[in-house]
């Protein structure tokens, strides 16, 4: 089951990912077991970490040059968004809104 939930992820998924989609099929199997299988069976997933480190780095950038550049002087006065879109296991897209309160930075 290992084998084709990562075949059907095209190599993407790593044992955390393919022990949710096991959950969700009804079997019990925590990541550390399925890393230990994905070791045997001698898959790894694809990674993605310099992307990520770029993607946080450019947020927190643009987060507090907005706060350098405004000036939130109460709640409610001065909100900032982002949106992204994502792509859900059965390749649908959904979009995702954040919106930040400047004044108490949450």
């Amino acid at each position: 089951m290992i084998l084709d939930i990562y075949n059907e992820s095209d190599g993407i998924y790593g044992a955390t990912r393919i022990a949710g989609v096991l959950r969700n099929r009804g079997v019990v199997a925590g990541a550390p077991l399925v890393a230990e299988l994905m070791q045997e069976l001698n898959i790894h997933s694809v990674d993605n970490k310099k992307m990520t480190r770029r993607r946080k780095a450019t947020v927190s950038k643009s987060v507090n040059r907005l706060i350098k550049e405004f000036e939130a002087y109460a709640p409610n006065v001065l909100w900032v968004t982002d949106f992204t879109e994502l792509k859900t296991e059965k390749e649908e897209v959904v979009y995702l809104c954040v919106y930040i309160d400047i004044f108490p930075g949450k």
